[in-house]
This record gives C-alpha cells, structure tokens and sequence, in this order.
C-alpha cells in the first residue's frame, strides 16, 4: 500500500510538473511571437516562475520516486522544501529590483577587481 500512495503521489507531482514547464513553453512561445517591444521583462518574469516551480518540485518528485527512503535525505528536503522555497519569492523580485541589480554590479566589479590584484 506504501508504494502505491508514493507510486501515485509521484505520478500526480512529476505530471503537475511537466504540465506547467510545458504552459511556460507555450507561454513563452505566445509572448515571442506576439510581442513588439521588449522581451527581456517576460523572459525574466518567466525564468524566475521556472525557478521557483523547479526548487519546488525537483524535492517534492525526489522524495516520492525514491525507493529507499533515508531520513537524512528526507530532512534535507524537507526543509528545502518548506523553508526556503517560500522565501524565493521575495527573494527573486529583490533581486530584479534596479538598486539590486547596480549594487550587485557594483559588488561584483569589485570583487574582480580584487582578485585580478592577488
């Protein structure tokens, strides 16, 4: 009975999955081709959608397909999947924000700066 709720949770997570990278396909296809201005707006919103749909669903899918549940695996993902996915998304709008970006700049301008000098 375990493995078939695992089998089926697994297949319910992996098809979710693929239905929403196949709409963010689809969606990226419709914007490309019907759009006149700039898409580097869209292509970021979407890879920032992608992102968070991955980081959720790449544990969720791994602790339902694995055979051989290991407890420290589990725990890993589970605070993976708890903790820190509900915190990508203010932590992705943050970092599109244009201040972010140019401190960001800034810092990595400095930290190639400094190891060119070592």
């Amino acid at each position: 009975m375990e493995f078939v709720v695992a089998a089926n949770s697994g297949i319910i997570s992996i098809g979710t999955f693929f239905f929403l990278i196949v709409s963010y396909i689809v969606i990226l296809f419709t914007v490309w081709k019907h759009s006149s201005g700039d898409l580097s707006k869209a292509f970021s919103t979407l890879s920032a959608h992608i992102s968070v749909v991955v980081l959720f669903f790449g544990p969720c899918i791994f602790v339902y397909m694995w055979p051989f549940p290991t407890v420290p695996v589990d725990k890993f993902l589970a605070i993976l999947d708890f903790m820190i996915t509900p915190i990508l998304n203010p932590a992705i709008y943050t970092l599109r924000n244009k201040d972010m970006k140019v401190a960001m700049k800034k810092l990595s301008n400095q930290f190639l700066h400094f190891r060119k000098r070592s």
